[in-house]
């Protein structure tokens, strides 16, 4: 419930910033900015979703689709972690050209693996973005230590409470990945029976309490932690709605009964 008072205040490097800023740039300018700086990620989004998905029927080998996707979205998560570490961690710099190479071999070795599995256990791979962090990130530090190079990966760690600071950041985003569908378990679970409106209003709670856990880990990133909670705990929170529980009709159904369904 502090999460107004954290985060709802700009510092003062950033109020003069952008009063210089105010001053600075023409209007054309900000215009421009505004309306070109998503257009990388829309276009991203929009080109992922016109890769045609097969029949998983059909086996591994022809759901080409489904690995295009799936390198892409990797790619995706590499540049924000890269990005996250750079910001978090002084001294910890990430060259152009290395980050390209982070964004080929990254998807090169986790969609060969997956592939693998697929291959010679079972497809599709059951709890499939429940079982790929853990492995991403450990090949992530592997493959960072050997694009950055030794010196460079030993000035980051030199900063180990920074550095603690972005691990533990990293997981509290990673843990909604994991939370939302163990809640789908027991919203499914409890369906029809007297618990259904006690899980229901569990939702907001949990929505709550990934708020506060994100920022507590974020304060470190002063103006930019709002923007973290919002994009971490209300973007999965507003996802996991959206797509998987129809959380109005299900509260009008439970909450009013007497008054939509006067003859249940």
């Amino acid at each position: 419930m502090q999460l107004s008072y954290y985060g709802g205040r700009y510092s003062i490097q950033r109020v003069l910033a952008f009063d210089e800023y105010t001053r600075r740039t023409s209007l054309a300018r900000v215009v421009f900015v505004c309306f070109v700086t998503p257009v990388p990620m829309v276009a991203l989004v929009f080109g992922q979703e016109l890769v045609p998905l097969q029949e998983l029927s059909e086996g591994w080998s022809a759901n080409y689709g489904m690995w295009l996707r799936a390198a892409v979205m990797v790619g995706i998560v590499t540049h924000a972690l890269l990005v996250q570490g750079m910001y978090l961690i002084d001294n910890f710099v990430v060259s152009v050209r290395q980050m390209l190479q982070l964004y080929v071999i990254m998807p090169m070795i986790m969609v060969g693996l997956s592939m693998i599995m697929s291959a010679y256990l079972v497809f599709p791979i059951p709890f499939y973005m429940l079982l790929a962090p853990p492995p991403f990130y450990v090949l992530l530090v592997v493959i960072l230590r050997v694009v950055v190079g030794a010196r460079a990966f030993r000035q980051m760690l030199a900063h180990r409470v920074q550095v603690g600071r972005c691990v533990r950041f990293v997981f509290a985003q990673t843990s909604t990945v994991f939370i939302f569908p163990f809640y789908e378990i027991l919203f499914s679970a409890a369906q029809g029976t007297k618990y259904q409106f006690p899980v229901i209003l569990l939702l907001p709670v949990i929505k709550v309490a990934l708020k506060n856990l994100v920022l507590h880990y974020a304060k470190a990133l002063e103006d930019m932690a709002p923007v973290e909670v919002i994009f971490t705990a209300d973007f999965f929170n507003a996802i996991y709605v959206a797509t998987c529980v129809d959380f109005k009709l299900e509260f009008i159904r439970l909450g009013f009964p007497k008054i939509w369904y006067p003859h249940g």
